[in-house]
């Protein structure tokens, strides 16, 4: 995701040139379909629905305009990526019949019954049967029966996805967010990808100080309340090259150690989505070539590196170092073992995986985790490692579909779980590629998220600071829709927090420089830290460090979509060396008791301060405003509630 100055392509970027990512009706996706959820079709060919007719017993006909009881279908999985769809009018399945109609008349799954459920964009499908390889086509009549018979999708092959329900995950719904660590994103750019237009810039201003990129993205992740954070790691080669610059992964020290001086250790976990491509093939290339990039291809089945291969790339200078940088007690676990993401292995980079070699890769990885470390990991492999090697499922624990663009989204059945990835939005545009999700101001990524994270035991995003593709999830930069594509700052971090495991924290902390909108009573930031713009923005003295900001009087801050419900009591770090400042909260415009600042003993010396407590009606989401009625001399670090 990383744009170098040599002429090497980073492993998304390189990929963005290939159609791994493209839709195709020739390639299946779980991004259109979740096990156990219940769906009907409307047909493209006439806007009409298709039906299990006379109870199940006629040929299916695409004639209702309405969605009842035998317009319903429940989505099974038929294994390797397949589906089979029950009809709730008589509970069997819909089959293939000799003449290529469609009628639910099986009690069991067969060659007949299984699908392939192809996203065709937004809301639309393709249905191909596996049992002949040909698309179901509905007429424009509605008295022809639905039939398996086209050679190719277009319109008339193309049916909405309208969901009836969707099911509901017995256990745990872990959220979590992928996050780029190049050293153009640490450093706070430049923000240059081939091209590519960049809309979602961050608010925060990185610098040198890698320790004060690590503290704002540790408080934005947990304002977000994201289960775990998996970075994108790319190994390391020793002596460093060029190639270290896009995700070495002994520097996720600096993110443990901004966890921890933040507290936030029993709140924030990390996993590591492994970029394969990079981390193995521009690897390799660099040590072995001098050149990186994807030419020649990593050789799988070479497991000591004697050609071009190694599991040097994927253990000793990656997965280790994980390992050794992330301690136990803050890594995401599932079933008390430690998760870890591998990411694609098609054939563009690598050669030789099938025959058992990648299952004995994996193997190898478990049991270099096992005597190094003593811990088994619980890996989740994108489809494509199965693809390549069906073997490989008898060693991984998950797999996940990534998503398709157009799309978004999949959820990914294996073992008896549900794996979800969703994207909030995406763009490419480079020449002749032309790849947009569009974020339609944060509802593509709340449909997104409503359709992965309720079913799923976990849903992994993509990705909290992938501004390379226009991805990203942090706070963003000011300014309108068009130039941000961000409705205001905090928009994307909101949306996650909703669908967290807890969308209304009891106890939220709310830092000032976060603020989506402020007025500010001097022009330019005159400390010139944080964020551009007028609001005044300084490094606090105040226990944990961060920033606070300097308030005068007849300045506020406000931030829109903020979760409260129910008596709340808010209070303000604050600090005030001559005492007898003051500020209210307006909430939803409606203002509080003005509250009178205790001289703290210093603009550097804070205290918390109550300022009122407020009742709000359940799951709402409100406008709160920060009034300096009297200010100067007084600095306010966070508020909370």
């Amino acid at each position: 995701m990383k744009t170098r100055k040599r002429m090497l392509l980073s492993a998304i970027a390189f990929l963005l040139a290939v159609p791994f990512f493209m839709a195709s009706p020739d390639r299946t996706t779980a991004s259109s379909a979740v096990i156990s959820e219940t769906i009907a079709f409307k047909a493209q060919a006439n806007g009409m629905i298709v039906t299990a007719e006379n109870a199940g017993n006629d040929p299916m006909l695409a004639n209702r305009t309405a969605v009842g009881v035998w317009e319903q279908f429940v989505v099974r999985d038929a294994g390797d990526g397949l589906y089979a769809l029950q009809a709730n009018a008589n509970n069997k399945f819909v089959s293939k019949q000799a003449n290529d109609q469609l009628i639910p008349t099986a009690t069991t799954i067969g060659d007949n019954e299984k699908f392939q459920i192809i996203d065709a964009g937004g809301d639309n499908v393709y249905l191909k049967s596996n049992a002949n390889g040909l698309y179901v086509t509905a007429s424009a009549s509605s008295t022809v029966p639905v039939k398996a018979t086209a050679a190719t999708a277009g319109a008339a092959e193309t049916f909405e996805r309208v969901i009836v329900s969707s099911p509901i995950y017995s256990g745990p719904h872990y959220l979590g967010v992928t996050f780029g660590f190049s050293d153009s994103t640490l450093h706070g750019g430049p923000y240059n990808n081939q091209g590519n237009h960049i809309y979602n810039l961050p608010l925060f201003k990185g610098s040198a100080d890698e320790s004060k990129f690590w503290d704002n993205y540790v408080e934005e992740l947990t304002s977000a309340g994201v289960d775990f954070v998996a970075p994108t790691i790319r190994g390391y080669l020793d002596p460093a090259k060029a190639a270290n610059s896009g995700g070495d992964t002994r520097k996720l020290s600096g993110l443990v150690a901004a966890i921890n001086r933040r507290g936030a250790g029993d709140q924030l976990k990390i996993s590591a989505l492994d970029d394969t491509p990079a981390s193995m093939t521009d690897k390799k290339n660099a040590f072995k070539h001098n050149t990186g990039g994807y030419d020649p291809v990593f050789d799988v089945g070479d497991a000591d590196g004697t050609g071009e291969g190694g599991y040097q790339y994927i253990w000793d200078h990656n997965l280790r170092a994980f390992f050794q940088a992330v301690p136990d007690n803050l890594r995401f676990k599932i079933d008390g073992r430690p998760v870890i993401y591998e990411w694609g292995i098609g054939d563009f980079a690598f050669t030789n995986q099938g025959n058992g070699n990648l299952k004995k890769m994996i193997q190898y990885v478990k049991q270099q985790a096992q005597a190094e470390f003593g811990v088994d990991p619980y890996m989740i492999v994108d489809q494509s490692w199965l693809s390549e090697d069906p073997t490989v499922a008898d060693v991984v624990d998950g797999v996940d579909g990534w998503f398709n663009v157009p799309g978004g989204k999949s959820v990914t059945y294996f073992k008896g779980r549900n794996y979800g990835v969703a994207v909030p939005s995406f763009r490419f545009v480079v020449g002749s590629t032309n790849m947009e999700i569009d974020p339609n101001h944060g509802q593509t990524f709340k449909d997104n998220l409503h359709e992965t994270v309720p079913g799923s035991l976990v849903t992994l995003v993509e990705g909290f600071s992938d501004w390379e593709e226009n991805a990203a999830m942090w706070r963003g930069r000011d300014g309108d829709y068009d130039q941000t594509h961000y409705d205001y700052p905090n928009q994307m971090i909101n949306i996650l927090r909703s669908y967290s495991q807890n969308p209304f924290p009891s106890s939220m902390r709310v830092e000032a420089e976060s603020a989506d909108g402020y007025s500010d009573t001097t022009a330019g930031n005159s400390y010139g830290l944080y964020r551009d713009g007028d609001m005044d923005v300084q490094a606090t003295t105040d226990a944990g460090g961060g920033w606070s900001v300097d308030a005068s009087s007849g300045e506020w801050l406000e931030w829109k979509e903020v979760p409260l419900q129910g008596a709340v009591a808010l209070k303000a770090r604050v600090a005030s060396k001559t005492g007898g400042k003051r500020f209210r909260f307006v909430i939803d415009g409606i203002a509080g008791p003005t509250i009178k600042v205790p001289n703290t003993g210093g603009a550097d010396k804070y205290e918390t301060v109550n300022a009122g407590t407020f009742t709000f009606p359940a799951g709402s989401y409100h406008t709160v405003r920060l009034e300096f009625v009297k200010g100067g001399d007084f600095n306010i670090n966070y508020w909370t509630n």
